[in-house]
C-alpha cells in the first residue's frame, strides 16, 4: 500500500489504518504473552524479529494520519498521528528501540492542521502548545489559531489572545497590534465618547517597547478624533522620533495645531471686548505658525504630491503675513 501512495496510486486507505490497529495490537499481544526462550530450539530471535517490526509500525502511523487526512477523514488522522506521538507509551515493549522518523512535535503539527481542517477546534487546543514546539511551523501554527477564533464566532477569545500575544512580544507582532488597534476603535465608538479600550491598549504596549510606531500612531489617531488636540500631537510627533521620514506623522502633527487655530479662530466673532478679541487673533495666528515646520516636514516627505500639503501651508503663510508662500502654494494646487 505504501508502495500505492508513493506513486500516486488508489488504494484503501481505511483498509490500510484499520489493518495496521490490527497488526501492531496482534504484535504487541504476542511479545506480552509469549514466554522467551533461548537456544537453538528457543524463540528468542523470532520474538525479537516480532519487536523490530512492531518499533517499525510507528512510522506507519504517521503515513495512516496523511492518508486520512488527505481522505478529509480528520477524526481518524488524528487518532493516527497521536498514536505516533506516543507510541512508546502505548507499545513500550519497543520503547527502547522505537524511533520515528520525525520528531513527535512535528508530528504535532500535523494533527493540528488537520484538526484545523476538519474544525475540531478542542482537539487544537489540546495540540497547540506541542505543535508550536515545531520551529518551522510555528508562525503558520499561531496564524492558524488566531484565524480558528474568527471561525468559531469568538472575536472576543481572538482579542484577548491577540492582546497577549501582542503585549509580550509587541515587536515581533506589530501587523496583530495594528489588527487590535482597529478592533478597539469599533468597540469604542460602539461603547461611547467616553470609553478608551484602545488607550488602554496600547499603553500596555508602550510600557513594554516605547518604540512601537503602530501603537503610538494609534494612540494619537484615537485622541485626535476625540478632538484632544494636544494628546494627539504629543503622540503624532513621537512617531515622526521613530520615524522620521514619515510623511502622515508630520503631515497629522500640523493638522493637530491647524485645527486648533481653526478652533480658536471661531470664538473671535463672539468676543465682544476688542482687547481680548485681539490677543485671540494674534494667538490664532501664533498657532497658524507653529503648524507651519511640520507642513513642511510633510512636504519634504512627499515633494512630488502637492495635494497632501499645499493647501494647509497656503493658509498657514496667508495667516501669518508669508504672502509669497502663500502665492507658491496657490500655484501649486
Amino acid at each position: 500500500m505504501l508502495g500505492h501512495a508513493a506513486n500516486n496510486e488508489p488504494f484503501d486507505t481505511a483498509f490500510f489504518y484499520t489493518n495496521l490497529k490490527i497488526m501492531t495490537d496482534a504484535l504487541q499481544k504476542e511479545l506480552q504473552n509469549t514466554k522467551v526462550t533461548k537456544g537453538e530450539t528457543g524463540n528468542e530471535n523470532y520474538l525479537k524479529g516480532k519487536k523490530l517490526n512492531l518499533a517499525q509500525c510507528g512510522d506507519y502511523y504517521i503515513y495512516a494520519g496523511q492518508f486520512n487526512s488527505n481522505c478529509q477523514k480528520f477524526d481518524k488522522a488524528i487518532e493516527a498521528y497521536e498514536t505516533a506521538m506516543n507510541y512508546t507509551k502505548i507499545y513500550p515493549e519497543v520503547a527502547s528501540i522505537a524511533q520515528l522518523r520525525i520528531p513527535s512535535e512535528q508530528i504535532a503539527y500535523y494533527a493540528y492542521h488537520a484538526a484545523h481542517e476538519g474544525k475540531l477546534y478542542d482537539k487544537m487546543d489540546e495540540l497547540f502548545d506541542t505543535a508550536m514546539k515545531f520551529e518551522e511551523g510555528a508562525l503558520g501554527t499561531k496564524q492558524v489559531k488566531i484565524v480558528s477564533f474568527l471561525e468559531r464566532g469568538d472575536s472576543v477569545a481572538w482579542a484577548n489572545y491577540l492582546r497577549d500575544m501582542t503585549v509580550k512580544e509587541p515587536k515581533a507582532n506589530e501587523d496583530y497590534i495594528q489588527m487590535l488597534i482597529a478592533y478597539y476603535l469599533k468597540k469604542d465608538k460602539e461603547a461611547g465618547p467616553e470609553s478608551s479600550q484602545l488607550i488602554k491598549y496600547v499603553d500596555e504596549v508602550i510600557a513594554v517597547d516605547p518604540n512601537i510606531l503602530i501603537a503610538h500612531y494609534g494612540k494619537a489617531y484615537k485622541y485626535f478624533e476625540a478632538e484632544k488636540y494636544d494628546e494627539a500631537f504629543a503622540e503624532y510627533v513621537k512617531c515622526t522620533e521613530i520615524k522620521p521620514d514619515y510623511y502622515d506623522a508630520w503631515y497629522q502633527s500640523g493638522l493637530c495645531k491647524f485645527r486648533q487655530a481653526l478652533a480658536l479662530n471661531a470664538t473671535i466673532s463672539s468676543i465682544k471686548n476688542q482687547t481680548e478679541a485681539k490677543k485671540t487673533l494674534e494667538k490664532t495666528k501664533s498657532i497658524f505658525g507653529e503648524a507651519i515646520p511640520y507642513f513642511e516636514k510633510a512636504r519634504e516627505c512627499a515633494p512630488d504630491d502637492p495635494q497632501k500639503w499645499a493647501f494647509e501651508l497656503r493658509q498657514c503663510y496667508s495667516v501669518t503675513g508669508q504672502a509669497a508662500k502663500a502665492a507658491e502654494m496657490d500655484k501649486l494646487l
